[in-house]
């Protein structure tokens, strides 16, 4: 779930359907660096269903030119559930044997109803003998539905991943940030924030708050009276932008702060240690209040990272389209980096 790299030549295509566009990369990969031979982007309606997602991923693999028909997929929200546990040492698949059985006890959902799947991340105690383990459970009907999409267009789902871990796996491969700090990537999309609380390469918590910039603009505008565009342009420095808006769009943004904090308040109480780096990607990443205002009531000052950072373009991808959507590409890009 959490490997980085394929060290053989394989191409595939990364695909991240979010609540406000649908994301697709193509990737060539090397042993050393990805090579994306396609890049491709499209908005979705506001309530989409599995065919305006057919519709429109055949419409961009056509206008794209896709050749891969490999396809890695992510999930994320209510309908998928992580949780890290501490477990005696075993072998992994002892481990998944173990879980068939155990599973229940750490997940909401009905055991029949959903896929497991787990790994060994470290060993978690040297005196007690147990080790860290993270388990994943995803909603059988959410994953056959997008893997019947996928095959009905003809192409077929090799991977299912976390939106988070792909995101974790994205960072892993281009960071350089100091094992020994406590770093969280915090993923800003249209309906879910992505936040992983991570340390010496390994996450220790991840959680999706169910707020992005889709319910940012909203309570902006009803209680400023303007226009959701018109929140976004005070929001990005352009146009005007009075005390009344400004004292609108701190409030908002605290209620999102506010959830990252219990985050990492949680993760302070269960392991003793603060949060010390803050990185952002998502759609909503580069809007230029949200970095000022993070680092003001997070004390944290956030780093806007590059998830294409070492990837190589290949001719195919028109790099000036792909240039202003670079931080929403990071759970495309953990797909198709992400060891099958």
């Amino acid at each position: 779930m959490l490997n980085k790299f394929r060290t053989s030549q394989k191409t595939c295509l990364g695909v991240d359907i979010g609540s406000y566009s649908l994301k697709v990369v193509e990737a060539s990969l090397g042993q050393e660096q990805i090579n994306l031979t396609k890049v491709a982007i499209r908005e979705l309606p506001p309530e989409y269903t599995e065919n305006n997602i057919a519709t429109i991923f055949k419409d961009l693999a056509e206008e794209g030119g896709f050749q891969a028909h490999d396809v890695r997929l992510s999930l994320s929200g209510p309908n998928v559930t992580v949780r890290f546990i501490n477990m005696p040492h075993m072998s992994l698949q002892d481990l998944k044997n173990s879980l068939k059985y155990e599973a229940d006890q750490y997940i909401p959902f009905n055991i029949d109803e959903v896929v497991t799947d787990c790994c060994i991340l470290s060993k978690a105690n040297e005196n007690e003998k147990q080790m860290r383990v993270l388990l994943a459970a995803a909603k059988k009907n959410i994953v056959n539905r997008r893997i019947d999409l996928f095959k009905g267009l003809g192409y077929s789902v090799r991977l299912i991943d976390v939106d988070g871990f792909a995101l974790f796996n994205c960072f892993s491969r281009v960071a350089e940030s100091d094992v020994e700090k406590s770093i969280s990537l915090v993923n800003i999309g249209h309906r879910y924030t992505n936040v992983i609380v991570a340390r010496g390469g390994s996450p220790y918590f991840s959680r999706d708050i169910r707020m992005g910039g889709e319910e940012i603009l909203k309570i902006m505008a009803d209680q400023s009276g303007i226009s959701e565009k018109e929140v976004k342009q005070a929001m990005s420095g352009q146009g005007e932008k009075d005390e009344k808006v400004t004292e609108i769009i701190k409030g908002v943004l605290n209620n999102l702060a506010e959830e990252i904090r219990l985050s990492f308040g949680y993760y302070e109480n269960q392991f003793g240690r603060s949060v010390d780096q803050i990185f952002l990607s998502g759609g909503w990443a580069e809007e230029k209040t949200i970095a000022p205002h993070f680092a003001e009531t997070l004390g944290i000052t956030p780093i806007l990272w590059d998830p294409l950072k070492g990837a190589t373009l290949g001719d195919g991808v028109d790099k000036d389209r792909v240039e202003p959507m670079r931080a929403s590409l990071a759970v495309c890009c953990g797909l198709v980096a992400r060891k099958a």
